[in-house]
C-alpha cells in the first residue's frame, strides 16, 4: 500500500517551552527589573509575565492582538506552563507556533528565534522541552496510516529515550509501550481511532502523544512529539521537527507485514537505518549527530529492549 508522504502533505507547528530574561528592560514596555523572579511571584512578577506574553505575542503576530476565540493556531500565542520553572530573573513561557504547511516552518523558526534573541537572554533549563505537531492539514489522518505509525511506536518506542536522555526522568515523557511490544502490535491491526489514542497514549505525557488526535483537543487531528528537550536555536528546533517528519515517513512508508512476531530485537543501527530517508524526500534528511544527545547512537549498535 502507497501512503503519499511527501514534506508537502504534512502540516507542522511546534511549542518552545523557555525560560526569557528581557536584555533591557527599555526595550519592553512596562517590564521592571525585580531581584529575584521566577518562582518568586511576587506582583511585580506577575505583571511582568503578563507583559512579557503581550510584548511577545505581538511581536511575533506583527502588531495583530491574539484572540482567544480565534482558531489558537492561526497566530503566535505566548503562555504559561506551570512545569516550566524560571529563576534568577528568568521567566518561564511556553511559545506555541500557527500551523505551517509544507516547509513553510523554515523562515517561521529564523523569524521566532530572531525576535527573541533581540529582545531576551534564553536559558532552555531542565523543566523545559520541544514538542512538534505533525497532522494532515484539514484532513483526518486515515486509519491505516495511523495504524502504520502505532506500529512504528510500538516497535522504536524503547530506543527514543535510549536517545534523549535529557528526557528520560520527566515525568512529561513517557514511554509509549510499557505493557509489552508484541501485546500492542497485535492489537493495532483491528482497533479503531478512538481505541488506537488509548491503547498508544494511555496518558496524554507519551513519548509521542496521541491524544492530540481526539476531535475535542485544541491541537487536534495532531500527533506530538514530546521527546525533544529545551534549545536555544533555530537550527536545533529545524533538527527536532526534521527528525519528527522523518519518522512519520518512514512509518506510512514501511510494509505492514514488517511487524511480526518473529521481528528481531530493535538495534540502534537498524533504528538509525528506519530513519534514513529515501532519496526522493531530502526534504526529511536529518543531521542524526546533532539530532540524538547519546554518543552510542553514532558508535555503537547496540540492543534496545
Amino acid at each position: 500500500m502507497q501512503f503519499r508522504n511527501t514534506p508537502q502533505s504534512f502540516t507542522v507547528g511546534f511549542e518552545l517551552e523557555i525560560t526569557l530574561r528581557p536584555k533591557a528592560a527599555s526595550n519592553i514596555p512596562g517590564f521592571r527589573f525585580e531581584g529575584g523572579g521566577g518562582n518568586n511571584m511576587t506582583a511585580t512578577s506577575r505583571e511582568n509575565v503578563n507583559t512579557i506574553y503581550t510584548f511577545l505575542m505581538l511581536r511575533l503576530n506583527c502588531g495583530v492582538p491574539f484572540e482567544r476565540t480565534a482558531d489558537p493556531y492561526t497566530l503566535w500565542n505566548v503562555t504559561s506552563n506551570h512545569s516550566v520553572r524560571g529563576s534568577d530573573g528568568f521567566y518561564g513561557a511556553e511559545i506555541r507556533s500557527p500551523k505551517y504547511s509544507g516547509s513553510a516552518w523554515r523562515p517561521a523558526i529564523n523569524y521566532l528565534f530572531q525576535t527573541l534573541d533581540q529582545f531576551f537572554h534564553l536559558n532552555g533549563n531542565e523543566s523545559c522541552g520541544t514538542h512538534i505537531h505533525v497532522s494532515r492539514g484539514d484532513v483526518e489522518w486515515p486509519i491505516l496510516e495511523l495504524q502504520a505509525i502505532a506500529r512504528a511506536v510500538a516497535t522504536y518506542s524503547g530506543i527514543f529515550l535510549h536517545l534523549c536522555p535529557d528526557r528520560d526522568q520527566s515525568p512529561y515523557c513517557q514511554a509509549n509501550c510499557e505493557d509489552g511490544q508484541l501485546e500492542i502490535l497485535r492489537d493495532i491491526n483491528n482497533t479503531g481511532c478512538r481505541d488506537l489514542i488509548d491503547l498508544m497514549s494511555p496518558m496524554r505525557n507519551t513519548v509521542i502523544n496521541f491524544r492530540s488526535l481526539h476531535p475535542l483537543e485544541d491541537f487536534r487531528d495532531t500527533i506530538k512529539f514530546r521527546l525533544f528537550p529545551a534549545t536555544n536555536s533555530p537550527e536545533t528546533l529545524e533538527q527536532y521537527i526534521l527528525s519528527s517528519l522523518a519518522f512519520i515517513s518512514a512509518s506510512l512508508r514501511t510494509q505492514q507485514d514488517y511487524y511480526t512476531e518473529e521481528m528481531q530485537d530493535v538495534t540502534i543501527n537498524s533504528f538509525r537505518t528506519f530513519m534514513t530517508p529515501h532519496p526522493d524526500e531530502a526534504g526529511h534528511r536529518v543531521d542524526h549527530r546533532a539530532l540524538f544527545h547519546n554518543k552510542e547512537y553514532n558508535s555503537v549498535d547496540a540492543q534496545i529492549k
